[in-house]
């Protein structure tokens, strides 16, 4: 092999390797080393009637059922080790009825979507969608359904965000929690390629 073909051999197998290990584009969707949280949201949703500890950063309480109290917090395994998936934090939404939406917008395109989640009631995943001046369009229809057992569970799934609004060019995942008391936990959003 001469000295051109082992470079383009490297760079294939850096190709290969970085493709392969892509990072996880919801940043903090572990829920560990979260960093300061936003006092002020965090008041702000306590004066609005929710219950919640800490902002979650990698997400933010959104519409919810007022019929009921409705809670959002970070849990830790110090307590029970059983609390969390893996790492020492997870996320627990206790609610009748609440949308919990990623903060960063992302672009048309299909992406890999996998998170852990136990407890009681469903978890779905959609998507709000927006132009390219951040107006919200609309959601679309609930993509994926999942029921809560006791034992941890993993969805893993593609979502294909597609501008079925007119001038959509981004969105938001969604996650919408139904007579919920669900704990989700290792959130893992990828581009398909």
């Amino acid at each position: 092999m001469n000295k051109l073909q082992k470079i383009a051999f490297a760079l294939a197998a850096v190709s290969a390797v970085s493709l392969g290990a892509q990072e996880n584009l919801l940043k903090f969707g572990d829920f560990e080393n979260l960093p300061a949280g936003r006092v002020n949201m965090v008041k702000s949703m306590v004066k609005g009637g929710l219950d919640i500890n800490r902002d979650a950063v990698c997400v933010t309480p959104g519409w919810r059922s007022k019929k009921a109290p409705s809670s959002i917090k970070i849990v830790d395994a110090s307590a029970d080790k059983n609390a969390v998936k893996s790492g020492k934090n997870a996320l627990n939404v206790k609610t009748p009825m609440m949308h919990v939406y990623t903060q960063q917008m992302f672009p048309l395109g299909e992406y890999e979507i996998s998170f852990a989640y136990k407890g009681k009631g469903s978890v779905s995943v959609c998507l709000y969608y927006y132009s390219a001046k951040h107006k919200h369009l609309g959601n679309s229809n609930r993509k994926a359904n999942m029921k809560a057992s006791a034992d941890w569970q993993t969805y893993t799934g593609k979502i294909t965000i597609a501008a079925d609004k007119k001038e959509a060019v981004k969105a938001r995942f969604v996650f919408i929690f139904d007579s919920a008391d669900i704990t989700i936990d290792d959130i893992v959003i990828k581009p398909v390629k």
